[in-house]
């Protein structure tokens, strides 16, 4: 099964890392799809990356100084859009409403989820399984326990599974004994493109 290889770039990189970042990813941009700063979203659109937007508003436009709508970010060629990251501490009631905003302006959903209990998701999104434990420490989860959480996930909402978390060319080879894991969420390893390079040798 060919996998899903995202890569959250958070507030890394600056405008010259971003150019040399684009550059040697160049030959692999294929395999990959790339959540910048969106500053630099259409450096990586005009140079045929395939990208997302780092969060949404939940709102259609208005004055919410700041903030990115749903519209603008598919008016410019996004095609993903992360919702829900931990590091962002959302409001469920939000989270919805930018799930909405989402499918309307047809950006396709990557819905950051923990341990939380969550009902009544939509069938179109993709969910990215992302322990709080795990992001930014460096350390993973016992694999046999996500991947009871991975395979909890597909059968109660039928969707794609992504894991994130950590997720380094050191641990990818263990990650990759779960079976029915369709990818990863990759953070702060996502900025290095060596490292980048390293991860894609393993998954793809």
């Amino acid at each position: 099964m060919e996998k899903i290889v995202m890569l959250n770039q958070k507030m890394y990189l600056n405008y010259d890392e971003v150019l040399s970042y684009i550059k040697a990813l160049e030959n692999i941009k294929k395999d990959v799809i790339i959540f910048p700063s969106s500053l630099y979203l259409l450096e990586f659109i005009n140079k045929g990356f395939t990208v997302g937007v780092q969060n949404i508003c939940q709102n259609d436009n208005g004055a919410y100084t700041g903030e990115v709508s749903a519209s603008q970010a598919r008016s410019i060629g996004a095609k993903y859009v992360l919702i829900n990251h931990s590091e962002l501490k959302e409001n469920w009631d939000d989270v919805l409403l930018k799930i909405k905003q989402a499918r309307k302006y047809q950006l396709e959903v990557v819905l950051c989820l923990d341990e939380t209990k969550v009902d009544n998701l939509p069938n179109d999104i993709i969910i990215a399984y992302e322990p709080v434990c795990s992001i930014g420490t460096g350390q993973l989860k016992p694999i046999e326990e996500i991947e009871t959480k991975i395979n909890e996930l597909k059968n109660k909402y039928h969707v794609k599974v992504l894991y994130g978390g950590s997720v380094n060319s050191e641990n990818i080879e263990k990650l990759m004994q779960i079976k029915n894991l369709d990818g990863f969420l990759i953070g702060k390893s996502s900025i290095d493109p060596k490292e980048v390079v390293r991860l894609l040798e393993v998954v793809c």
